[in-house]
Parts: structure tokens; C-alpha cells; sequence
């Protein structure tokens, strides 16, 4: 990679964790999107809004753009469910370095995902992306979960001199255990090299046009499942004692 800068992600990671601690579950302001909707980040972010896809709130939104990466109202959020999970789609074409454009831009995006529906819990996230590169360029996304320690998200091109380094555009995490509320927690980097640079060239391009996060589940035991399945071990461990 040509240059680093977690600051800004360590930054939001700290500023969200204390807005979650906060904030009320749901203002009472806050509007309903529903699924297939698209709204601008802008909205979400002054309005408190609530997307709600299936059984799962998202809320809580906080988007901190750097270096020239899009302003808020230039990303579109959309709630989708699809491949038997439930999750958000965002799109700009603001996520791009490059030509005549800057050089590198970073954003720290992050959200919360509730689940409504007491008979589920997330087993795990999926992450997937456009991600781009031509020359030397790097695009990436990097993700962690504050409430679920040890499981992270990466999708990334990294091209270096019109090699390619590095291609993945999916990742994958399921967790040891199910949660039914996550704060998700993202990092977008996208960057060439810089004129200082050898490898300056304005035909570098590196961009991350749509990137799309879902979460999928699994039904827990109900309650009268769990207390019928113990007094019938406790009928049998009696009548064992009986017959003693």
C-alpha cells in the first residue's frame, strides 16, 4: 500500500462506541425506510432515521469522510434483502482516486443492526464490493464489529504497476456466538500514488462504486421448547429415583 492513515478510523471507532452508549434505542423523531428505498447518508445522519429490512433495524449512522471522499448526501443507502439475508447497499461514485482526482480519500462509516424478532440472532455478515483498480492503485474496505471481538471484513484490488497484487471482492464472518445486536464499524481507503512518487501516472485509477453488507441468522429455542425439554429430564431422573 503507498500510504496509511488509521486515525480516522480509530477516531470513529471511539466516537461510535460512546454515541451507542448514549443514545435512546430509537429517537423518537426518527423516520421508518423501508426496504428498497434509497436515501442520501445525509438524511440518516440529521434526521435519525431507521431503515428496516425484514426483522432488522439499522440506526445509529455515522459517516466521517477525509481526504476528498464524498460528502454525506452523495451516498445513497438502500435496504435490501436478498440471498437469504438481510442489509444495506451503498453507492457513490465519489470513492475514487486518480487522475485528475486526489490522490487518496478515507472514510469511516459505522451503524447499528438490531434484531426485532426475539426468536433470531446474527450468526454472521457478509461484505461485498466493486473494487477497482488500474496502474498502481489500492481500493479497499476493512471492517470490524465492536460487540463481536476477533471477527472482521475485508474486501480489497491492489494493483501495483499494472500487476495485480491483490483481488477480493467478498469476505465472509460468521460468529461463535449469536448476537441480536451488532455495531458494525467500516474503513474505505482508497488511494494512487502521489506525484512525489515514481509510479505517479495520471492512468492510475483506483474506486469503490457500490458496496453491499448483509447479515444472516438462525432461530433460537423458544422458551416453552427449552422448559418442556427440562421437566421432561427432570420426570425421567424422578422415576429413576422412584424404582431406587
Amino acid at each position: 500500500m503507498f500510504r496509511r492513515n488509521f486515525k480516522v478510523f480509530v477516531a470513529v471507532a471511539v466516537c461510535f462506541l460512546v454515541a451507542g452508549s448514549l443514545l435512546p434505542l430509537q429517537q423518537a423523531s426518527a423516520g421508518i425506510i423501508s426496504v428498497g428505498e434509497s436515501v442520501p447518508m445525509s438524511q440518516l445522519l440529521a434526521d435519525d432515521d431507521v431503515i428496516v429490512v425484514g426483522d432488522k433495524e439499522f440506526d445509529q449512522f455515522l459517516y466521517v469522510p477525509t481526504g476528498g471522499a464524498p460528502a454525506a448526501e452523495d451516498v445513497m443507502v438502500t435496504g435490501v434483502q436478498q440471498d437469504g439475508g438481510y442489509g444495506l447497499v451503498f453507492t457513490s461514485g465519489g470513492f475514487a482516486a486518480g487522475g485528475f482526482h486526489q490522490t487518496s480519500l478515507d472514510a469511516g462509516l459505522g451503524f447499528r443492526v438490531t434484531v426485532t424478532d426475539p426468536t433470531q440472532v446474527i450468526i454472521g455478515a457478509e461484505l461485498f464490493g466493486t473494487a477497482g483498480a488500474i496502474g498502481s492503485g489500492d481500493a479497499r474496505i476493512s471492517e470490524a464489529f465492536s460487540n463481536v471481538p476477533g471477527s472482521s471484513l475485508l474486501i480489497r484490488q491492489f494493483r501495483f504497476d499494472g500487476d495485480l497484487i491483490t483481488s477480493k471482492n467478498s469476505d465472509v464472518a460468521l460468529f461463535n456466538e449469536g448476537v441480536t445486536e451488532l455495531f458494525v464499524l467500516k474503513d474505505i481507503s482508497i488511494e494512487v500514488p502521489d506525484l512525489g512518487s515514481p509510479l505517479y501516472d495520471l492512468g492510475n485509477l483506483a474506486e469503490l462504486t457500490t458496496f453491499r453488507q448483509l447479515f444472516f441468522q438462525e432461530t433460537v429455542p423458544e422458551p416453552t421448547a427449552l422448559s418442556l425439554a427440562g421437566i421432561a429430564l427432570l420426570g425421567v431422573v424422578c422415576s429413576k429415583r422412584q424404582r431406587r
